[in-house]
């Protein structure tokens, strides 16, 4: 992937501070105990997975798998953000607008928190290794440049030939199509396993909000590019400074622009058509698509997503609103609960998911339902998650989590199938608390043929990963 940009406008940052220094504000007003009950805050738990079976193992040790780059992205960024909380320390004397906007620890709380997430390499990290979990699933080997130049503007996944990128799209053409948006699609979830976690933590948003509206807003924004006249110039420009050697180049150039090119196209092969033509300096093919190669319904297509990936701001955790008191209409206990909209490109072309969250005690439920929509067809799903329930096991608290998943998709993942392919997903969890502050944790999953968010394989598969957890106050 070509990130064309990586860093948010100065406007953009105020904008952050601003909507950061308002949720504060509401959280402060929400946690007053004259209003509602207190919500019991659980200590932060960062995660980091040591292995994830088959993906670790099947082309000699790669590393990171998806749910892995999600995790240590989601444990760094949050971990610098609650240190920095404690380095700042900012009190609340004054809980008025104007009293949050002077209070001094808290403006410098807030722009180490922006600096950090501006700068921060780990968002494009976590999205150069969603491209490359394809290709290593299918045993193509790739170098992600983050580790040359964290900082860069621009980024590539490389070292990959022609060859290989034609293999995939021929024999694998829902992969091809996959690749190119995969790396949106764990920023995506990144925000989404974030936001999960705060709700059924307890805890407030305000110190992540940065992080997601960079994370959502660089994306949107990266999506509406590929699909302006601006990508054309952009991407000569950038197909003129390349070499003869084909390693250096990009996997994909403009990400959303190869992913509705194999959408529509998924018989074509890779070295005919458009791409099949010579690369400017006489070796290889020339891999960039630009929009005014796009034929006309391609492109509506495409600038389409501009408008929808924006759904992702849809939740109140991206406003600072973390929770809201319910009731439970059986039991009249009190419960709490919140709501998020997510919206993804996908293998066989778009997912939105709505996400219900539901607590009460020491239940944590998570409810979604999916509308998978191909060229043709409309195409449901439902799921349902348990997170951390605690079992007593032997005299020690065992939390366990599992979920169940079941959807029809498109057969055999093609945009333009009229046909359903229905499949299924379940998952088991459980947690070996170590001590106080640490625990091991095993994790298994199965599924049937179809596309899950976060999961690399489009085909059956049975996974299993380990790892631990580390907990923070």
């Amino acid at each position: 992937m070509r990130t064309f940009v990586q860093k948010i406008s100065i406007r953009s940052g105020i904008a952050i501070v601003f909507v950061t220094a308002l949720s504060v504000f509401a959280d402060r007003q929400s946690d007053s105990t004259d209003a509602k009950p207190s919500v019991i805050k659980k200590p932060l738990q960062l995660e980091f997975p040591l292995l994830d079976i088959p993906f670790n193992t099947a082309h000699g040790f790669p590393f990171p798998s998806m749910q892995q780059s999600i995790a240590v992205t989601a444990g760094v960024t949050q971990g610098v953000h609650q240190a920095l909380k404690s380095l700042w320390n900012p009190d609340f004397p004054d809980r008025s607008l104007k009293g949050l906007m002077s209070n001094r620890r808290l403006g410098g709380l807030c722009s180490s928190i922006l600096i950090f997430d501006a700068l921060s390499p780990f968002r494009g990290w976590t999205h150069e290794e969603g491209h490359r979990a394809v290709l290593t699933r299918r045993g193509i080997s790739s170098l992600d440049e983050i580790y040359r130049n964290p900082f860069a503007e621009m980024v590539s996944v490389s070292h990959v030939r022609d060859g290989d990128l034609a293999m995939l799209k021929d024999r694998h053409p829902a992969d091809m199509v996959r690749l190119a948006e995969a790396g949106g699609e764990v920023q995506i979830e990144l925000v989404q396993r974030i936001r999960k976690e705060n709700f059924f933590g307890g805890r407030s948003s305000w110190l992540d909000l940065p992080d997601w509206w960079i994370n959502i807003g660089t994306l949107a924004y990266y999506v509406m590019l590929c699909g302006s006249d601006e990508a054309n110039r952009i991407i000569e420009e950038e197909t003129l400074k390349e070499d003869a050697d084909e390693l250096k180049r990009d996997i994909v150039g403009g990400d959303y622009l190869s992913w509705v090119y194999d959408l529509f196209r998924p018989d074509e092969p890779y070295l005919s058509g458009v791409r099949g033509r010579p690369h400017p300096s006489g070796a290889g093919v020339d891999r960039y698509i630009q929009p005014s190669e796009l034929r006309g319904e391609e492109l509506r297509y495409l600038r389409l997503q501009g408008g929808l990936i924006l759904l992702n701001f849809l939740s109140p955790q991206m406003f600072g609103l973390d929770r809201f008191r319910g009731s439970n209409p059986f039991t009249h206990e009190p419960c709490w609960w919140n709501i998020a909209l997510v919206h993804h490109p996908a293998s066989f072309g778009t997912a939105t998911r709505l996400h219900v969250f539901y607590q009460q005690g020491d239940v944590n439920l998570v409810l979604t339902w999916d509308s998978y929509i191909s060229r043709y067809r409309y195409w449901p799903g439902l799921s349902a998650e348990l997170l951390r329930y605690p079992l007593q096991i032997s005299g020690k608290i065992i939390p366990v989590s599992a979920s169940a998943s079941f959807w029809l998709q498109p057969q055999a993942q093609r945009f333009d199938s009229r046909k359903a392919q229905a499949g299924c997903g379940l998952l088991f969890r459980a947690a070996l608390p170590f001590s106080r502050v640490l625990s091991g944790y095993l994790e298994c999953d199965a599924k049937t043929a179809g596309w899950m968010p976060g999961n690399v394989y489009l085909e059956p598969a049975f996974q299993a990963r380990t790892g631990v957890m580390f907990s923070i106050l």
